[in-house]
């Protein structure tokens, strides 16, 4: 065991009511921000393709292979990669665990980025320093 807790579903319907909870949401939002019919999630039966489209759409950072097989982490690995590095200070960025499982490319636009942040926050700074 690796210490996670295993809950088994019998649904991707299922998984997918489990993931709203986790993202502190629920089927009513969901119906709002997919336009789905009230009810879709509760009625029997399984997701239709036009449902895992809308659901994809809204929330991309789900994993379909756990979504539909259960299979892998509920979030994509990806997504899960890339909201840490977007995240990341500098520092945390450079130690070298995170530095080695992305690109340069990856690496060189995350400073870039870093460093325009520092430069407009002095540039704020500034301008309210004058007020």
């Amino acid at each position: 065991m690796n210490g996670k807790k295993s809950i088994k579903f019998s649904s991707a319907k299922e998984r997918f009511v489990y993931f709203l909870e986790l993202q502190g949401s629920n089927r009513n939002k969901f119906y709002q921000q997919s336009g789905m019919a009230a009810a879709n999630l509760d009625k029997k039966g399984g997701l239709s393709e036009d449902s895992i489209l809308k659901i994809c759409s809204i929330y991309p950072e789900l994993s379909l292979d756990w979504l539909l097989l259960e299979k892998g982490e509920i979030i994509r690995q990806e997504t899960a990669k890339t909201v840490a590095m977007a995240t990341a200070p500098q520092s945390i960025a450079n130690n070298g665990s995170l530095k080695n499982e992305v690109s340069p490319e990856i690496m060189n636009l995350l400073t870039s980025q870093q460093n325009t942040i520092a430069t407009l926050s002095k540039t704020i700074e500034s301008l309210i320093s004058k007020k």
